[in-house]
């Protein structure tokens, strides 16, 4: 899908943020747990948005792909 919705491409910038941080941060207890939030209201959210018809069937997330589509 050409253009994300707006709260789910926010969504992702975080988690690239967080992802960032952790990579540099691999004790940070607090920002690993803020991650795994991020990326289940990301799931949730991409659930909503295939049984909505915006997104297609076969779109999925991950970190790396994320990185791709926002920067």
């Amino acid at each position: 899908s050409p253009s994300l919705p707006e709260d789910l491409t926010n969504l992702m910038r975080k988690a690239v943020r967080l992802g960032e941080h952790l990579k540099l941060n691999k004790n940070d207890i607090h920002n690993t747990r803020s991650l795994r939030l991020t990326e289940a209201k990301i799931l949730r959210l991409v659930k909503y948005y295939r049984s909505n018809k915006v997104l297609s069937e076969d779109w999925k997330y991950s970190l790396s792909d994320a990185k791709l589509l926002v920067g």
